[in-house]
C-alpha cells in the first residue's frame, strides 16, 4: 500500500486556515463548533483508508460540512425524541382550532333557518353527553342534591339539550330586533330593580349559570346602564368575540382577568347609580367563601356581597330562564336581606343568604343550571 504523500489532501490537516476563516453559524442554545472540523473515522472492517467515512458532525457544530456536505444527523429529524415544550404546542394549537371551530359555528347559525339550527345544536349537544362520560358524570355529581333519585337520568339528559339550545339562541341574538326581543321577554320583580335606581345607589343583579344571562343583560341594558363582570374565556378570539357581542347588546364589560381590577370598576358604576351583573354560583378566585346549598358543601364567589357592602346598594337575586319556543323569563328576586356590616363575617353571612336565594332559583328549572365542572368541596 502505497503511503500518502504530505501533499495528498488525506494528510491535509483537520482545521486549516481557510476553515477557520469561514464564519461560524450556531444554532440557537448550543455553542458554535469551528467549520469543516471533522475526525476520519474507519467504517467497521473498512482497512482501506479510502473506504474511510466522516464521523457526524458533533452537536453544535455548523449547518454545512467539508466541501458544502450536510451532515447525516441535520438531514432528518432525531427519531424518539420529542421537545419538553411538545405537549403545550399542541395543547395550544388544539385549543386555536376549538376557538375557530367555535367562531365557524357562530357564523353558521346566523345563516341558517332558526328552526335548523335549535334543532341542530340541541341534538349535537346531547349526542356530547353520551359520548363525553367525564362530563355526564360531573352534572349528574351536581344535579344529585336537585334532583330526586328516578328523575336525575333524565334531568342529565335535559341539561346538556338545554346548553345546547343556550348556544344556539346567543349565536343568533344580535339578529332579533328590539321588538322580537320584547316579545319573547316576560319579566317577574321587575320593581325589584326599579326601586335600585330610584335609590340612587344602584344595585348588584348576581346570578347563577342559569339559563341564558345574555338575554337578560340585553333586557336591563335596553332601559338601564349594565355593568357586567365577565370570565375570561380561552382561547383569547373566543372571548374577544363575545365581548364584541355583548358590547353590541348595551353592556359596559368589565374582564375578570389578572392585573385587573374589577372591584374597583364596578364600585365606580354603582356610585353612578348603575346596575352591576355577575355571575355568581362559580368561584373562579380560588378564594371564595364557603357556603352550603342543597346541603352540600361549595365556595361562591364574595365579590357580590363585597359590593353591597361597600357602596350601601342592594344585592338582588335574578335569573333568566329559557323556554321551549325561544322566550325567555326573568325572575328577579327581593333584594338579599344584609347582614350586620360591623360583623367580621358580615361578607360569608351575606354570601349565605345568596346562596340560599340562588337554591329557589335553580329549584324552579334544574336542567337550565349550566355548570359542567366539578362544584361540590365536600
Amino acid at each position: 500500500m502505497a503511503v500518502p504523500s504530505a501533499e495528498d489532501p488525506r494528510r491535509r490537516p483537520r482545521c486549516d486556515d481557510r476553515d477557520v476563516a469561514r464564519p461560524l453559524r450556531a444554532r440557537e442554545g448550543r455553542s458554535a463548533g469551528l467549520q469543516g472540523c471533522e475526525r476520519p473515522r474507519r467504517t467497521s472492517g473498512a482497512r482501506d483508508p479510502d473506504q474511510r467515512r466522516p464521523d457526524p458532525a458533533p452537536r453544535g457544530c455548523c449547518d454545512v460540512g467539508v466541501d458544502g456536505v450536510v451532515p447525516h444527523h441535520l438531514r432528518r429529524p432525531l427519531r424518539g425524541r420529542v421537545p419538553a415544550s411538545a405537549p403545550r404546542m399542541i395543547a395550544r394549537l388544539r385549543l386555536q382550532l376549538e376557538g375557530i371551530g367555535w367562531l365557524l359555528a357562530w357564523r353558521i347559525a346566523r345563516w341558517l333557518p332558526e328552526a335548523w339550527v335549535y334543532r341542530a345544536f340541541e341534538r349535537l349537544s346531547v349526542r356530547s353527553m353520551r359520548r363525553n362520560a367525564k362530563r355526564r358524570a360531573a352534572v349528574e355529581t351536581l344535579l344529585r342534591p336537585v334532583v330526586p333519585g328516578d328523575a336525575l337520568r333524565d334531568e342529565v339528559e335535559q341539561a346538556f339539550r338545554w346548553y345546547g339550545l343556550y348556544w344556539a339562541e346567543t349565536f343568533r341574538m344580535a339578529d332579533l330586533t328590539e321588538e322580537q326581543l320584547d316579545a319573547r321577554f316576560a319579566c317577574e320583580g321587575r320593581e325589584n330593580i326599579e326601586k335600585a335606581f330610584a335609590s340612587g345607589k344602584g344595585g348588584v343583579l348576581a346570578t347563577p349559570h342559569v339559563g341564558n344571562w345574555d338575554a337578560g343583560g340585553w333586557w336591563v341594558a335596553k332601559q338601564w346602564p349594565l355593568t357586567v363582570v365577565v370570565e375570561v374565556l380561552r382561547p383569547r378570539m373566543l372571548f374577544d368575540r363575545f365581548v364584541d357581542h355583548r358590547r353590541a347588546l348595551g353592556m359596559t364589560i368589565v374582564p375578570l382577568e389578572r392585573g385587573s381590577d374589577p372591584t374597583g370598576q364596578c364600585i365606580e358604576q354603582l356610585k353612578k347609580g348603575e346596575v352591576v351583573a355577575l355571575v355568581a354560583d362559580r368561584d373562579l378566585s380560588g378564594s371564595g367563601v364557603e357556603v352550603t346549598m342543597f346541603g352540600r358543601k361549595t365556595k361562591m364567589p364574595p365579590g357580590p356581597a363585597v359590593l353591597a357592602l361597600r357602596t350601601g346598594c342592594d344585592l338582588i337575586p335574578a335569573a333568566i330562564f329559557q323556554g321551549e319556543d325561544g322566550t325567555w323569563l326573568a325572575r328577579v328576586l327581593p333584594p338579599v336581606e344584609r347582614p350586620d356590616e360591623a360583623a367580621s363575617d358580615a361578607v360569608q353571612v351575606y354570601t349565605q343568604r345568596l346562596a340560599e336565594q340562588f337554591e329557589e332559583l335553580i329549584r324552579f328549572a334544574p336542567a337550565q343550571w349550566h355548570v359542567f365542572n366539578r362544584y361540590w368541596i365536600d
